[in-house]
């Protein structure tokens, strides 16, 4: 049992694609705190035919479950697109998810995009850069991979925000990030570089963060901005880099 205590709500966040697959995990530590767990990509040969992609795919995900046993697995939705081969191997990256999702035994939540980006930022409408600009300051992380990450990781969140709604209501009352004030824990980074058939996750920072929900949106941005002048440190604050924890 994970902590040997009370049971914790661990959700799983997956961005498919049959290149770049992101996963982050958030952990609820109950009442308003949240924990980031860990996050990174699972990064899949161009080269190799589709049908061994989908297959390391399957493994990389079996393993992150595995190895986390997430109680939810949060995967989003399949966007429209005008290239009907892109959208088809997309859709074929998240059967793939949604099978390894199901296999582990997790319950499986789709969300749409705007639903992923009204959670995180207050805005349905919001651009990928300042998703994952939200993903950052909410859980105190610096996340230095591709945005696959980011997205996961925000796919996360909104999973665990949306079991806190009860059943039946709208999803426009899922709470946002507008109470939201993260704490001042540290970081400490890791090699997750492995995987079978070529397959590998890029290394990207752990860390065990935590937040309470208290002030305005606002406040967050202004202690981003005030992180970005220095205002923590002699060396300023820049998406990207993080410090490391012996």
């Amino acid at each position: 049992m994970r902590g040997g205590g009370a049971a914790r709500l661990r959700v799983l966040g997956i961005d498919p694609g049959s290149r770049f697959c992101g996963f982050g995990v958030v952990e609820d530590l109950g009442g308003a705190r949240f924990l980031h767990v860990q996050h990174g990509i699972i990064v899949l040969d161009a080269a190799a035919p589709i049908e061994e992609r989908l297959a390391v795919l399957h493994a990389e995900l079996m393993r992150a479950l595995a190895e986390h046993r997430p109680e939810v697995v949060a995967i989003e939705d399949i966007f429209h697109s005008r290239n009907v081969h892109s959208a088809l191997v997309l859709g074929q990256a998240r059967g793939v998810a949604l099978l390894a999702a199901a296999q582990s035994g997790a319950q499986v939540r789709s969300f749409s995009a705007s639903a992923i980006k009204q959670a995180v930022t207050g805005s349905g409408r919001a651009e990928k850069d300042q998703v994952g600009r939200m993903v950052n300051v909410l859980l105190g992380i610096r996340v230095t991979v591709r945005a696959d990450a980011s997205d996961a990781l925000a796919a996360a969140i909104c999973g665990l925000l949306r079991a806190r709604v009860p059943a039946g209501v709208p999803s426009r009352a899922l709470p946002g990030p507008g109470k939201v004030r993260p704490l001042g824990a540290g970081t400490a980074t890791a090699d997750l570089e492995r995987g079978p058939g070529g397959a590998r996750l890029a290394p990207d920072a752990h860390a065990e963060r935590s937040f309470d929900p208290a002030r305005h949106l606002a406040d967050l941005i202004a202690a981003a901005k005030g992180r970005s002048r220095g205002a923590r440190g002699s060396a300023p604050w820049r998406p990207g880099r993080g410090k490391g924890r012996g």
